[in-house]
């Protein structure tokens, strides 16, 4: 037996016994032997019970991404560790980090790599400082904040550091999207009111100044108490023309008072959140040799 292979026995041995920390040290040990396909694999099972939830996700993304496609792999085994990497993704943050090309970047004083990195940065869910070095003179630094579960996107370009004010600025919230559309389009409508209104006024104040011409004496008081047809038409012009003024003022009130509500919306627009103290789940339970499941939960 090689020593890799037997620093892998010892440490699947100690993982059935549940202990974890001395498991990964013999496959930290066995891995930099002689690296294998179940390296990251081990490892991520290992950092999961360990409550190291973003190591772990980390380590089981790489075990998946490494498998060859025409790869034969037992269907539990594999099952049991995608859940295993599904409740860890669940319980850490993770960074989606743009910085400028050849930047330096790094995660609370960890160096995480030159830009452009990786997709997604998997760390601890709370609090973290991010921070770039570019050509080695000029710095940026942002605090964020990471939920479990969610991608938060953090941007670094020439000015200051842009963090998306909640993980779900990026993905750009359909609700969000179509209701301030829907304002803006409904604020649009009520202001082509408003214009038709005013020109419709408009028509009908010209034509009462032509009517008013045909009248013996042109003045306000030359149809008081006449039934003449000119009268009769000035009289309902008028009319017209103070309607056409009343909806038009309601028009374009209504048209500002809609503008400023979606853009409200769309600036003070916040994804609600909810947790429990109470949870219940099923856990999956795998080590390299064996694969079954648990229950557990906080009450």
């Amino acid at each position: 037996m090689s020593e890799a292979a037997q620093r892998y026995e010892e440490g699947r041995v100690l993982f059935a016994q549940s202990q974890f920390a001395d498991a990964y040290i013999r496959f930290s040990q066995a891995c930099a032997l002689q690296r294998t396909i179940n390296c990251a694999k081990n490892l991520g099972l290992v950092e999961y019970n360990l409550g190291q939830y973003a190591e772990a996700t980390t380590h089981l993304r790489e075990y998946f991404d490494s498998l060859p496609p025409n790869q034969s792999v037992n269907a539990n085994v594999y099952a049991a560790a995608r859940e295993v990497y599904d409740q860890a993704y669940a319980r850490s943050g993770h960074l989606r980090v743009v910085a400028p090309v050849g930047a330096k970047v790094t995660v609370d004083g960890r160096i995480v790599g030159g830009a452009p990195l990786p997709p997604v940065i998997d760390v601890a869910a709370g609090a973290h400082t991010i921070e770039t070095r570019t050509y080695g003179t000029s710095r940026q630094q942002v605090q964020v904040s990471v939920p479990a579960g969610s991608v938060l996107p953090v941007t670094f370009l020439s000015g200051p550091p842009r963090v998306a004010s909640t993980p779900r600025e990026a993905e750009s919230s359909p609700a969000k999207i179509v209701i301030t559309t829907m304002m803006y389009g409904f604020a649009l409508a009520s202001a082509g009111a408003g214009v038709w209104f005013a020109l419709h006024a408009e028509d009908k104040s010209q034509g009462a100044e032509v009517l008013r011409a045909q009248l013996a004496t042109p003045s306000s008081s030359a149809c008081t108490g006449s039934t003449s047809p000119v009268c009769r038409t000035l009289s309902s012009f008028k009319d017209d023309y103070d309607n056409a003024r009343r909806w038009e003022t309601i028009a374009f009130i209504g048209a500002g008072a809609l503008a400023v509500s979606a853009t409200a919306t769309l600036i003070l627009w916040q994804p609600s959140s909810s947790s429990s103290s109470r949870s219940a789940r099923f856990a999956p339970l795998l080590s390299p040799g064996l694969a079954g499941i648990g229950y557990g939960g906080t009450f």
